[in-house]
């Protein structure tokens, strides 16, 4: 082919008539690598060629294409033709590279990959080359939710045992953090009552900051390990102050450490509240806060959820912490008895790392139908309902019918499906909706209408306890077609009968060679429907029933002497049904 605008170097005034491409000698990919080997979602791959020109010339306007699939299934060759690399290949066996970005959502696992190389002027392939399992797409870890916890205690004098325990056990508390999956931090306050009568003394406050967050463990057990008691002189304390100051002065980090200061964005946010009394209600000192500003900040931080332990005995301090937790999405515990104090905390690290995540998935609509040969569409819309990002597993569920069902298959088979159910990752409060096809096969079997449930599955990759699912229907109506289908099924399953009976050994022959001719005959019908030909499919299903009478005559001619009592029985029962399908199908 002739090239336009090549010369030959010794004389630029001369054009080079022909080159031969694909022809004699050839432009071929003679060896080719790829880079690096192991790869996650996103990143760029170099594909390298070696690339012989048997001509003296350079060859204008080579594409340097590249593509990749997964192996393991099999799947379709994606291109990144964004990163296509038009070069001069110079004469001789000389190296070229490109970038190949892979796509957000490749599959992990292990990939093939092609070097292609096109000529620009035709885009006609010149060679290519493939390499099997030459490259591995990692499963990405997902990176540690956040959880940013602070443990806010009462320190008035009634408290001394409480905190005692909560002090002796600072180790224990700390490694339940470790043994979650947050990476956490944690930070400590403590509050007693407003310093004047009647409500304190001089020495009390409504709140105070020990420790701004912090992840180190030593910094969190002294700190806790430092509290000390207040007085508090009424019962009532400064229980709303204190959240309401620890939710806003927490940003105050007393050392000036950066990386201490204030809620991260994207973390849970929760306070662990130790007391064993109720707040004043409402707070009669100037700036006093009530249950109402508690849930404003709370919410408008995130949110916080609020985790009340009330020690002691007092049922009023119980109930008003109850409501505070359960507004707030906290819970509320109850550890009358000191010694229970660490553990109760403990429980309470326990369930902040469960509430943290959450997943809904909803599928609309949750009813369908359709008919053999049709498509349907549903729309999937998982969302993220905990308080952190997270990523979560996806996959779709077939039921098998219950009860006495005539249709077949006895679920919805994968091949009819067309559904992303790759892993999906998503901050809190968000959503993403993905749509579901499922398309019944036009050989579906079914002498009546038939209802398949189906469920989508979403599951924290985070935290294998944490998932939802959804389920929706699908009726498939019955026609013509599909009552031929199951009558033609219920024939091989008769002859299947047949065929593992002891039945003499000619008999069965015989029978089995009826039931033949009935299937061949069903299957005239199927094709003659498809054409159009509604009386010669009637026809054909006559001549079905002809043989399946054929077939019960000779039975009963045989009854128990070469076909049992037994075995007649049952093959008469079966034909029956069979016979009084194939004039369903008929009439339909």
């Amino acid at each position: 082919m002739t090239i336009p605008g090549m010369r030959y170097p010794d004389d630029p005034k001369k054009e080079i008539k022909k080159i031969r491409l694909y022809h004699g000698p050839v432009i071929q990919i003679v060896d080719q690598s790829i880079s690096p080997t192991t790869a996650k979602n996103g990143d760029e791959l170099t594909f390298v060629y070696n690339i012989s020109n048997p001509y003296s010339d350079k060859v204008p306007k080579i594409i340097l294409g590249a593509q990749v699939r997964t192996n393991s299934p099999e799947g379709e060759w994606i291109d990144d033709m964004e990163n296509d690399k038009v070069i001069d290949l110079a004469s001789g066996a000389n190296d070229y590279s490109r970038l190949f970005k892979l796509p957000a959502d490749s599959k992990a696992g292990f990939h093939d990959a092609r070097w292609v190389i096109i000529d620009e002027s035709t885009k006609k392939p010149i060679n290519s080359k493939e390499m099997i399992r030459i490259f591995e797409v990692q499963k990405e870890t997902p990176l540690k939710p956040k959880l940013d916890l602070i443990i806010l205690i009462d320190t008035t004098g009634s408290m001394m045992p409480y905190i005692a325990n909560a002090q002796e056990s600072a180790n224990e508390i700390v490694s339940a953090l470790d043994s979650t999956k947050f990476d956490y931090r944690v930070a400590v306050a403590d509050y007693r009552d407003y310093p004047e009568l009647p409500y304190g003394g001089e020495m009390d406050y409504v709140y105070n900051l020990n420790q701004p967050f912090s992840n180190d463990k030593d910094t969190i057990i002294n700190s806790i390990n430092g509290l000390s008691l207040g007085w508090g002189a009424d019962w009532q304390e400064s229980v709303y102050s204190a959240l309401v100051e620890s939710m806003i002065d927490v940003n105050k980090d007393s050392v000036g450490n950066p990386d201490n200061y204030g809620w991260r964005e994207g973390a849970s946010k929760a306070i662990i509240l130790m007391c064993d009394a109720p707040p004043h209600n409402p707070e009669p000192w100037d700036g006093g806060y009530t249950l109402d500003d508690v849930l404003y900040w709370s919410e408008n931080i995130d949110p916080i959820r609020v985790y009340s332990i009330a020690v002691g005995y007092d049922s009023r301090t119980y109930a008003t912490l109850s409501e505070i937790s359960e507004r707030t999405g906290g819970k509320v515990y109850s550890s009358p008895i000191a010694s229970d104090v660490a553990d109760t905390i403990i429980e309470a690290i326990e369930d902040i790392e469960i509430d943290g995540h959450g997943v809904e998935v909803k599928i609309i609509p949750t009813r369908n139908e359709t008919r053999p040969a049709g498509s349907i569409v549903y729309s999937v819309n998982i969302t993220n309902k905990g308080d952190i990002a997270d990523v979560y597993n996806v996959s779709f569920e077939a039921e098998n019918l219950l009860g006495s069902c005539r249709g077949y298959p006895l679920a919805i088979q994968h091949s009819w499906i067309a559904f992303d159910d790759s892993e999906m990752d998503l901050d809190s409060s968000i959503s993403e909706t993905r749509s579901l096809t499922i398309t019944v096969p036009g050989n579906w079997a079914g002498m009546e209408n038939t209802t398949y449930n189906f469920s989508i599955n979403a599951r924290s990759e985070t935290d294998e306890t944490v998932g939802n699912k959804s389920f929706a229907e699908l009726e498939v109506k019955a026609n013509k077609r599909s009552t031929i289908e199951y009558s033609k099924l219920e024939i091989q399953w008769l002859s299947e009968l047949v065929n593992s009976s002891t039945i003499d050994h000619g008999v069965k022959n015989a029978l089995l060679q009826k039931l033949a001719t009935a299937e061949f005959k069903a299957d005239q019908a199927i094709t003659a429907l498809d054409n159009d030909k509604v009386k010669v499919a009637n026809n054909m299903l006559q001549a079905s029933q002809n043989a399946m009478n054929a077939f019960i005559n000779l039975v009963d001619a045989q009854y128990d002497k070469k076909v049992s009592q037994p075995d007649a029985e049952t093959l008469r029962e079966k034909t029956s049904q069979i016979t009084e399908d194939l004039e369903k199908a008929k009439n339909s």
